[in-house]
């Protein structure tokens, strides 16, 4: 995107919002990042929290839908992490500063939560239809065909077997691929998604992972479960200097002052302190508990 400006006219003052069709013709980098969220991380844990809860957690949609658009837009106009790599697709895309107040970001960012929240959504309440109810409780990857088994019979587990590898596929891609862009870009390199650097880095990384994988011998579940542990972990602590930033002046220099923007990042904030605490105290704290027992 462009740089922002310091002099004259504030940034986005006087932009119309765009109308509908050519808002859809913008759209594109959310989707992607569709892609690197469900992966098979997400496919399991959905199907865990179906299986485990029922439906007593299906009304988290509603919040996750709002604090992810809030992310996506907070970190689109500061330009980190996840907005980073974004703001490279949306060089792909030719997106330029007047997006942020078109209309283009804010529909691209709505079409990809709405996306996760409907993929996800649709796998905890096959969780919660058919596993809940048996007091089936998800151990192992290979146990997700059982929420196919009522429509898909036999075929359920070759069904699953290829849905979990695109989904890896197209989440380890992304996630290489964002990761090298960012490196390209950190080294001085060429940062583009055909250029070289990144087509070959991605490679190298690909069967370095690839190694990995195939050298753990045990169920991948657990593994799974202590990386979204991390991530929830990570999530507030990032988040509070994404906050910060938010909030600071010399951020928004040029800028008129994002406040609804900031007031949902605050809300969003509280709101995912408030989950992490309560889940520590829990879930994660007795579980260690345990362990040292």
């Amino acid at each position: 995107m462009e740089e922002k400006k310091s002099t004259g006219t504030l940034v986005g003052e006087g932009v119309k919002r765009l109308p509908l069709g050519q808002l859809l013709k913008r759209i594109g980098p959310g989707l992607i990042a569709t892609g690197i969220v469900i992966g098979p991380g997400a496919v399991t844990t959905a199907a865990m929290l179906g299986a485990n809860y029922g439906y007593a957690l299906i009304w988290l949609m509603f919040p996750i839908i709002f604090m992810g658009i809030t992310f996506v837009m907070t970190t689109n106009w500061l330009a980190i992490t996840t907005g980073i790599y974004n703001t490279y697709l949306g060089k792909e895309k030719k997106w330029k500063t007047d997006d942020l107040f078109n209309g283009v970001m804010l529909t691209d960012a709505l079409v990809h939560m709405i996306s996760v929240v409907l993929i996800s959504g649709a796998i905890i309440l096959v969780g919660a239809v058919v596993l809940h109810p048996q007091g089936l409780a998800i151990k192992a990857p290979a146990q997700l065909a059982q929420m196919l088994e009522p429509i898909m019979g036999p075929a359920a587990k070759y069904i699953m077997g290829f849905a979990l590898l695109g989904a890896g596929f197209s989440s380890l891609l992304a996630n290489t691929q964002r990761g090298m862009v960012l490196l390209g870009a950190g080294i001085e390199k060429e940062f583009g998604l055909e250029s070289k650097f990144i087509r070959y880095g991605c490679l190298a990384c690909l069967v370095f992972a690839m190694a990995i994988c195939y050298s753990f011998n045990g169920s991948p579940t657990q593994l799974i479960l202590i990386a979204n542990i991390a991530t929830s972990i990570a999530t507030p602590v990032g988040g509070l200097f994404v906050l910060l930033l938010i909030w600071r002046k010399d951020v928004n220099e040029g800028y008129k002052a994002p406040t609804a923007l900031r007031i949902c990042m605050t809300i969003s904030y509280v709101f995912v302190l408030i989950m992490t605490v309560s889940a520590f105290q829990k879930t994660i704290i007795p579980g260690i508990a345990k362990l040292f027992a």
